[in-house]
Order: C-alpha cells, then structure tokens, then sequence
C-alpha cells in the first residue's frame, strides 16, 4: 500500500480467504471456525495497515522501522486511531466477512 499510495480492498479479502482456509485445514468443521476467522482477519488487517504506517513514517522522519514497531508502537496506534478514514472500517469489513464466509462454507 505504501509503495503505490492506495489502499485494495481485494487485499483484506486475500487476506480473510487466506486465513480461513489455513483455519479450517487446520481446524476441521469446528463450528467456531467462521468467528475466529473474522477475528484474526480482523488483527492481520490491523497489523498491515500498522505496518504500512511505520514504513511511511520511516520513510518520512528517518526512524527505523523496528523502533516504530516496538517501542513506539503505543504512539503509532494511537495516531492510526486518530486518523482511521471510513475506507480503512470498509476494509475492515471486507476482510472479516470474507474469512467469516469462506470459513462457514467450507467448514459447513
């Protein structure tokens, strides 16, 4: 997202079908799999667009990555959480449908 400045929706779908296929594999037809799906889509697309912050902040004020990730993590959330945008919670729905979709098709 950062090397082309532009967020995919499709890229929160992958990422949902992606974990729901690894949650079923490994979980079988366990009725819980479609929740816990969505759920870890849920932290994926949060740690992504983490991730993608610390990259252009880095980028911009010259802080190494690993820095913004560990020690700086509380005020990189909380800028994120300031300035979240209405296609981010989009994005997140996607994703979390997606895995919860996927996941009760084919534990189903």
């Amino acid at each position: 997202m950062s090397a082309i400045e532009f967020q995919i929706g499709y890229l929160a779908a992958g990422v949902g079908l992606a974990v729901a296929l690894v949650a079923v594999r490994l979980g079988g037809r366990n009725p819980l799999l479609p929740v816990l799906s969505a759920v870890l889509t849920l932290a994926g697309v949060y740690a992504g667009y983490l991730l993608e912050m610390a990259l252009a902040v880095s980028e911009h004020e010259g802080i190494p990555v690993s820095e913004l990730l560990t020690s700086e993590l509380v005020n990189l959330n909380q800028h994120y959480v300031d300035n979240i945008d209405p296609i981010s919670i989009l994005f997140y729905a996607i994703g979390a449908y997606a895995a919860f979709q996927a996941a009760r098709k084919s534990a189903g």
